[in-house]
């Protein structure tokens, strides 16, 4: 008996810790979106049509991507409900929760600055995206649809998102989004800096991801 509740204890152990990596992915996914937006040279597809819809609807950046965020889970819903989990909503309130708190502190003063923002974002976003998807405990809202339609097309993860970051990038210019070389550096390479993240997360001790990724990203 005594060993049937250690068992279950370390069940829920390991579902409590996949959450909080995907929390610190979250967490990440705002510092990054602050980054961009101190930067001023662009951010990822997805701030680009963010800044738009905040532009149109009058709303603010975070409120638009949890308005951008239920809209990928709907969508996820009839494409591929198995990818919707737990993590599935703590990642964007984690990312909304982080962008209202850094969002007035951190800002570019000098060109090195914003340059260095920029690079770090890059960087930072790739790892954000890698941890939601490695912790296993649902994926993102945007990965949501990403792994759906993996799964309906049998196309590879960074072809996806080179789809849907190119439509998002559109949208977002035609609802006059700022975007900048920044913006086009993530449309490019991200996918490609996510699944070598996910390769260095692999390498690492920790949580034991029931997801190979070998199988669902192809390199």
């Amino acid at each position: 008996m005594m060993k049937k509740n250690r068992k279950g204890t370390g069940h829920q152990s390991s579902f409590f810790y996949r959450c909080i990596l995907c929390a610190a992915g979250g967490m990440l996914m705002g510092v990054a979106a602050v980054l961009f937006l101190a930067g001023g040279h662009g951010a990822d597809p997805m701030n680009t049509l963010l800044q738009g819809m905040s532009q149109v609807l009058r709303l603010s950046v975070d409120a638009c991507n949890n308005l951008l965020s239920f809209t990928f889970v709907l969508a996820a819903f009839f494409i591929d409900r198995k990818q919707i989990h737990a993590g599935t909503i703590i990642f964007p309130v984690v990312t909304t929760i982080t962008m209202r708190i850094l969002t007035p502190l951190i800002h570019a003063d000098t060109l090195l600055h914003s340059v260095l923002f920029c690079i770090a974002g890059i960087c930072i976003i790739a790892m954000s995206i890698a941890l939601s998807i490695y912790a296993d405990c649902g994926k993102n809202p945007y990965d949501c649809v990403t792994f759906g339609l993996m799964n309906r097309t049998g196309l590879s993860y960074h072809v996806i998102r080179w789809i849907l970051d190119g439509s998002m990038l559109i949208s977002g210019i035609l609802l006059h989004g700022t975007y900048g070389v920044v913006t086009i550096i993530n449309l490019l390479v991200l996918g490609k800096l996510i699944t070598a993240a996910l390769a260095l997360l692999r390498r690492q001790s920790g949580i034991c991801s029931s997801v190979k990724i070998e199988e669902e990203i192809s390199l």
